[in-house]
């Protein structure tokens, strides 16, 4: 029989979209999952790397004060004052930096370190003094530790990048995806809200439930949070770049 009505149309179109509708729904939802992985991953490495920054700084701050009882201990006992001062004076270099040129505190300390060093290795008489040689030991040991934490964050940051540079393309197959979905949706609603039973007064008269199976039903599916889980993710994985790079500068890796 004819269905002059246009009913089976109606639910049919409906059938059609809503369950395209619910197959692209599913691809978003692996998606999100897997971009949610690939952050949840990133913010473990960021936080490696912030453990091997504040490991590095607190062995760097053990380290200056060691130096610091080093030079008061050959301050005391020695010209030493004195003698790094000439040395400064002449502009010496030291790990290719100039005294007399400008650079960072953390090159002064560096420079500081080396004369140290290198004033010891002059008058070995100090440095063999039981005094002195334990200090330089834990020295030597805690800068053994600094060069190791600094190889392990160097890889941190390394994979941490690595991983960072895979985000955008991601990020941009799940917007395809969104806009996919959002293409079908509104192909759907144009088709089955125009349909003319969907038009028509009888549809008027029925129940929301009865009409709703005529109709795209979307609240499952949450299509207005797509792009706010896109932005968020973006968001974060943009912060933790900028906050690993700024980490990278700062302790030359």
């Amino acid at each position: 029989m004819m269905d002059i009505t246009g009913k089976k149309d109606a639910m049919y179109l409906k059938k059609r979209y809503q369950e395209k509708l619910n197959q692209q729904h599913k691809v978003i939802g692996d998606k999100r999952h897997f971009v949610y992985k690939m952050n949840h991953k990133l913010k473990s490495a960021l936080g490696d790397i912030q453990k091997f920054a504040s490991d590095i700084e607190a062995n760097q701050e053990e380290r200056a004060n060691l130096y610091n009882s080093l030079q008061n201990m050959l301050s005391k006992e020695t010209d030493f004052e004195e003698k790094m001062l000439k040395l400064s004076q002449k502009g010496k270099k030291v790990k290719s930096i100039i005294i007399n040129q400008k650079f960072k505190d953390s090159d002064i300390e560096e420079a500081r370190y080396d004369t140290m060093r290198e004033y010891l290795e002059k008058y070995p008489k100090y440095a063999s003094k039981s005094s002195f040689s334990e200090i330089i030991e834990q020295i030597k040991k805690i800068e053994s530790g600094i060069k190791k934490t600094k190889t392990d964050m160097n890889k941190a940051v390394s994979d941490a990048l690595k991983e960072i540079s895979y985000f955008p393309r991601n990020i941009l197959e799940f917007r395809d995806i969104v806009k996919k979905y959002q293409d079908i949706l509104k192909e759907g609603k144009e088709k089955t809200e125009n349909n003319r039973y969907v038009k028509s007064f009888l549809f008027k008269l029925l129940s929301e439930e009865e009409k709703q199976k005529m109709l795209i039903d979307t609240i499952n599916h949450n299509p207005e949070h797509f792009e706010t889980s896109i932005n968020q993710i973006e968001k974060e994985f943009k912060k933790a770049e900028e906050e690993i790079i700024t980490l990278k500068k700062k302790f030359n890796i």
